[in-house]
């Protein structure tokens, strides 16, 4: 039997293949000497599964009687074996069973059975933050009464961040959640079930749903520690204090961090360890502690500094006069940037180090605010913000500082 899927996906298969076939039910009926109404049942039968039928009708079909025989001998474990991998952020694990899985389930192209390979892709792209272009979300869409319910619970939470991470789809996240959670409730306890409320603690945050975001945290927290996970726990923590440092609780964020890097160190997780580098120099910045921040940007490897990182490294150099640290940052950047503010924010940059006109750029740094504040997110608009108040304090220009302080404060208490 093939647990990946509910009884639902071999009455569908057969239904499939008599239309592709061009049978009609009573031809059909005639050929394996079952009646239309047993052959009807069968095909849209979702809560048992008989295999003799399923054989009689395979051979009505003209299809090997072993025909499903390498899923059968493969599939369960190969699908497990992914899907642990993407929970326990296992790479070599998830790279090897993707391609078993392809390889696989290559010979069904063109079948029901083929789901399974676009729930294996949307997973394997949402993981890697790669394109899903080539994924049907269509058919995925329509698709959930054919899996398992602890493979369904899967798809439910990759559907909901599908739809809150692509498509700004919120609503339809919160119902592909509730849907997920039906199934904890009827299944009780399942490895899978782990992702739950790290993923929903994410859906918050993309929302600005920070109570929410940190209850979610908690919870996942809980659940990766009892399940031993703790690649999945460093994530967490990394959320948990991205949450706060939105808050404006940066002291509990700093704490988190500084927690959280020995673990990320010892797990040898070079990505997490950078994140958490990054974030805690971004706190040091804002609050000010340019040397400290400065420390901090120095430990992150020059090959994993990416165009935010030198920007934000280039205005800590500024502030310490740093300049000519600060004008080989803003060349790293230059190479490295790919969108229209960050290139406005890099020029504006290399104009003051070039001029040490304050007046001027800072009359360009507030047409940039004033172009780009709906577009940026909460941290970029408190860091432009922060630049903008220094640059019209060292211009003397104070009703400028008074005004765009009262904006930053504004923002804080959102």
């Amino acid at each position: 039997m093939l647990n990946t899927f509910s009884p639902s996906i071999f009455g569908t298969f057969i239904k499939e293949q008599r239309h592709k076939r061009n049978l009609s039910i009573e031809q059909f009926s005639y050929m394996t000497k079952y009646s239309t109404a047993t052959i009807s049942l069968f095909e849209n039968e979702s809560r048992s599964f008989d295999i003799r039928k399923f054989n009689l009708f395979l051979k009505g079909l003209q299809l090997n009687s072993d025909y499903l025989s390498p899923l059968e001998n493969h599939l369960d474990n190969y699908f497990h074996q992914f899907a642990i991998g993407i929970i326990y952020e296992k790479e070599e694990q998830i790279d090897y069973y993707y391609h078993l899985l392809r390889e696989l389930l290559s010979p069904y192209k063109g079948t029901t059975f083929f789901i399974i390979i676009h729930l294996v892709n949307l997973i394997y792209c949402l993981y890697n933050d790669s394109s899903i272009a080539e994924v049907p979300i269509d058919q995925l869409k329509d698709a959930s009464y054919l899996f398992a319910d602890n493979v369904a619970f899967l798809y439910y939470m990759y559907m909901a961040e599908y739809a809150y991470y692509i498509n700004n789809e919120f609503a339809d996240s919160l119902s592909y959640f509730a849907q997920s959670r039906q199934i904890m409730l009827k299944l009780k306890t399942h490895p899978y079930f782990q992702m739950y409320h790290y993923l929903l603690s994410q859906h918050y945050a993309a929302i600005n749903d920070y109570e929410n975001c940190l209850k979610h945290c908690q919870l996942a927290a809980q659940d990766f520690t009892e399940y031993q996970n703790f690649p999945r726990l460093v994530n967490t923590n990394i959320q948990t204090a991205r949450a706060y440092m939105i808050i404006k609780d940066y002291s509990r964020a700093q704490s988190i961090h500084i927690s959280t890097l020995s673990t990320a160190k010892q797990l040898n997780l070079v990505y997490e360890e950078k994140t958490i580098i990054y974030n805690m120099a971004y706190i040091e910045m804002i609050c000010e502690h340019f040397q400290h921040a400065y420390d901090l940007f120095l430990q992150i490897p020059p090959s994993q500094m990416n165009e935010k990182h030198y920007r934000r490294f280039a205005y800590t150099c500024i502030r310490l006069n740093k300049y000519d640290e600060a004008k080989d940052a803003l060349f790293q950047a230059s190479n490295l940037i790919q969108d229209n503010y960050s290139t406005k924010e890099t020029r504006i940059l290399n104009y003051f180090l070039q001029t040490l006109n304050f007046h001027q750029s800072l009359k360009k740094l507030i047409q940039l605010y004033t172009q780009s504040q709906n577009i940026l997110t909460l941290d970029e608009k408190e860091y432009l913000l922060h630049m903008i108040i220094w640059f019209s304090k060292q211009a003397k220009q104070y009703k400028k500082t008074i005004h765009y302080m009262e904006l930053l404060f504004r923002l804080r208490i959102k």
